[in-house]
């Protein structure tokens, strides 16, 4: 594993929590097995389904842990609605992701919010990132961003709180969870309606 990667999942497996917005692709913490394949063949072409099959499996183990595990992460995600439309896969594959996240939404520990199209311009705009919080409240707060010229982990208390900042106006601009499950409700149907057409 590449060692940003590496460093991501280990803060994963101390958080307690995180809070995810993700503009443009589902979480990986809730990725069907068939959407991880189809967008690591989609973002890195030059690998071999070797390489693809690790990769889908490291990403598995990790849901297997931070979701199933005997002491899950609490997840707070806000979503862009252009996640959910953006076809990764084809219409099959999105039903099944999309029904995953409904699932998902059912869970005790994990909150979905949706952002809306008719939202418009939101504060976060740049892309996506994460925030993890740790059990021992010595432990501070880290924020994580992924951007094409590599990976930043923030630890100043001033860029985590910014972080935090525009997760929370995020949230409050998002649909609420129940809305958010009627959203996925529906273009799960639509994904429905097209792999029978």
């Amino acid at each position: 594993l590449q060692r940003p990667y590496a460093t991501y999942i280990g803060l994963e497996a101390a958080a307690e929590w995180a809070r995810i917005f993700e503009p443009l692709t589902i979480p990986g913490q809730l990725q069907t097995e068939a959407y991880i394949r189809a967008i690591t063949r989609t973002n890195t072409r030059a690998l071999t389904d070797t390489e693809i099959n690790r990769l889908t499996e490291v990403r598995l183990r990790r849901q297997d842990v931070v979701i199933h595990g005997d002491d899950p992460l609490r997840l707070h995600v806000v979503m862009d609605e252009a996640a959910l439309r953006r076809e990764v896969g084809g219409p099959a594959i999105m039903r099944d992701q999309v029904d995953r996240l409904l699932e998902a939404a059912d869970h005790p520990r994990i909150r979905i919010q949706i952002l809306a199209f008719t939202q418009g311009a939101h504060v976060s705009m740049a892309g996506s990132f994460t925030i993890f919080s740790f059990p021992d409240e010595a432990d501070p707060d880290v924020a994580f961003i992924e951007t094409m010229a590599g990976s930043l982990f923030l630890e100043r208390p001033a860029e985590v709180r910014s972080a935090r900042e525009t997760f929370d106006e995020l949230s409050a601009q998002a649909l609420s969870p129940a809305d958010s499950a009627a959203v996925l409700t529906t273009i799960s149907a639509e994904y429905a309606r097209r792999c029978t057409q």
